[in-house]
């Protein structure tokens, strides 16, 4: 029981590094874009 709530919690870390690194790379871009048009 206990070690399934550590892999829960350690998926749910995961997913949200992955989700602010997306974020981050989706205001690079959106930036990008403004620069060139």
């Amino acid at each position: 029981m206990r070690y399934y709530f550590w892999a829960n919690a350690f998926k749910i870390k995961i997913i949200q590094k992955i989700i602010k690194i997306n974020k981050k790379i989706l205001f690079n871009i959106k930036n990008i874009m403004k620069k060139e048009f």
